[in-house]
């Protein structure tokens, strides 16, 4: 290949990669999928700013200057093409991130790293390439490490929810969190308050829910086969006086978003401890002419319609059960 052809070529390349990441249509969004996505700037950045590398070293203008300004240069521009791909997502319809941004950075700095390390072109003034190879491998790792943990925690929260089935949700562990939830409500995982007693787990959630909008506690991709069981149950203590009124909503990822398209239930919660057991034949008949799909739950939700004033309940054990 013609030298002066080599710089077109990896700039195609580098257009190509980012004309998939900015403007390809996603699947239907997860929470792991989300997290996936979001990991993919690190390794696609990889690649633009070693490209962008390459561009730079075999451009006329840029190779009499140094090798250390070329990489400089890779990094500069680098940043440039995430910040230009997240303001063009703003106006295609897709989510600009200030978090994607710093992915695309991270991904772009950890592989010119791992470049510079084995570059035969470069001459450091430091010191010997060969004792600053270990120590700078090490700061790329830890780039990785950074720009890719949040989509571990996510791939760790989903083995453990797997794990736990048919317990659908621990209050009192970091995985139980991920999959919860609030909307015109406040989340707070806490002890049981005092006449609760005998409680399985030492954390209950305590979700307080607003006097205005509609109120939600939401708990999102639950554990979605739920064949095999029998009934839905979970428990909730009341610390108020009077009997409220909770709406329980189960969705499955067929929903349409109509009323009838669902399982609801209005529950009457008495003060101190109640047990709501909810039988899946009942959950599976819900939807207006057609089945829940009991292989695939996509949320349970407990919100208040139309709420006169804030209270708050507290919510644990949440479960399947068979007879």
């Amino acid at each position: 290949m013609r030298r002066s052809t080599r710089p077109a070529l990896w700039l195609i390349l580098m257009v190509a990669a980012l004309c998939v990441q900015t403007f390809a249509p996603t699947p239907q969004h997860s929470l792991l999928w989300t997290a996936l996505e979001d990991a993919a700037h690190v390794p696609l950045f990889g690649v633009v700013g070693f490209l962008v590398l390459r561009a730079s070293s075999a451009s006329t203008r840029w190779r009499g200057g140094s090798r250390a300004r070329q990489y400089v240069l890779a990094l500069v521009v680098t940043a440039g093409i995430g910040a230009l791909t997240e303001l063009i997502q703003a106006f295609v319809g897709r989510d600009a991130d200030v978090l994607d941004l710093a992915r695309d950075v991270l991904g772009g700095a950890a592989a010119l790293l791992v470049a510079l390390c084995f570059d035969s072109k470069l001459r450091l003034a430091l010191g010997s390439k060969q004792r600053l190879r270990a120590p700078l491998l090490l700061v790329a790792v830890t780039l990785l490490s950074l720009a890719l943990r949040p989509a571990a925690t996510v791939v760790h929260s989903y083995l453990a929810r797997n794990a736990a089935f048919p317990r659908l949700c621990d209050f009192g562990s970091a995985w139980g969190q991920t999959f919860i939830v609030a909307r015109d409500a406040a989340i707070q995982v806490t002890d049981p308050p005092s006449g609760w007693a005998q409680r399985p787990r030492a954390r209950v959630a305590c979700v307080t829910f607003s006097s205005t909008g509609t109120p939600a506690f939401v708990l999102r991709e639950p554990y979605p086969d739920w064949t095999g069981y029998d009934t839905l149950v979970f428990e909730v203590f009341s610390a108020s006086p009077e009997t409220m009124e909770i709406v329980l909503r189960i969705d499955d990822v067929h929903h349409n978003n109509a009323f009838s398209d669902r399982f609801n239930r209005a529950l009457a919660i008495h003060p101190a401890a109640n047990r709501i057991a909810i039988r899946l034949r009942e959950i599976e008949e819900a939807p207006r002419g057609r089945a829940m799909d009991l292989t695939r739950i996509r949320t349970v939700t407990l919100f208040v319609a139309e709420p006169s004033r804030s209270f708050a309940l507290y919510l644990d054990a949440v479960r399947l059960e068979r007879d």
